[in-house]
């Protein structure tokens, strides 16, 4: 394996050395604003430039220290044996399908777990069917008993209001023939 030194700028215009840049130029172009002296604009641009010139520094810096960081773990690990490393990387695929069957395994209880809701819902539905059933031929014959009631009840209201009629023309007759012969 061939391990690439890295070069003095390596990493240098990270995200936070731009922000800081940023910032810095930023300070230094407020300062220079609405100046009349020219030694007090000098002064105020040479430390523009200074901070600038210390936050590229600063980010130059970390940056080499990671890449020396990294620079010397890829060092170490060509110094490794090829079948020490071949070993390390077989471990690393071995606990990476290890962990891919636990996965596996929580997925399927999951799963399981889903599939017995669905079997629940689906049991619990039936027995809502069988009860709308039920109930449907309940519903039913209440309703033939009360048309069964009306009817009979309204066959008798009639027979009653012919008996009542009748009783009431065989009475009213006489009374009226009655009536005509005691009144001259």
């Amino acid at each position: 394996m061939t391990v690439k030194k890295p070069g003095p700028l390596a990493g240098c215009w990270s995200v936070g050395g731009l922000l800081v840049s940023m910032v810095a130029v930023a300070v230094g172009l407020s300062l220079l604003e609405d100046l009349g002296d020219p030694w007090e604009t000098i002064a105020y641009g040479l430390l523009g430039v200074g901070g600038l010139s210390a936050a590229g520094f600063a980010v130059w810096r970390e940056s080499r220290k990671e890449a020396v960081e990294r620079y010397r773990a890829a060092i170490e690990e060509a110094k490794l044996d090829p079948r020490e490393r071949v070993r390390m990387r077989a471990e690393k695929v071995r606990a990476a399908f290890d962990q891919a069957g636990h996965l596996m395994e929580e997925l399927q209880r999951d799963i399981d777990a889903q599939q017995a809701v669905r079997d629940a819902l689906l049991a619990q539905s039936e027995e809502q069917e069988r009860l709308l059933e039920i109930n449907a031929q309940h519903a039913e014959k209440i309703r033939q008993i009360l048309l069964g009631a009306t009817e009979k009840d309204a066959s008798r209201a009639k027979r009653r209001d012919l008996i009542l009629f009748g009783l009431g023309v065989a009475v009213s007759i006489p009374i009226g023939v009655l009536i005509n012969l005691l009144v001259p």
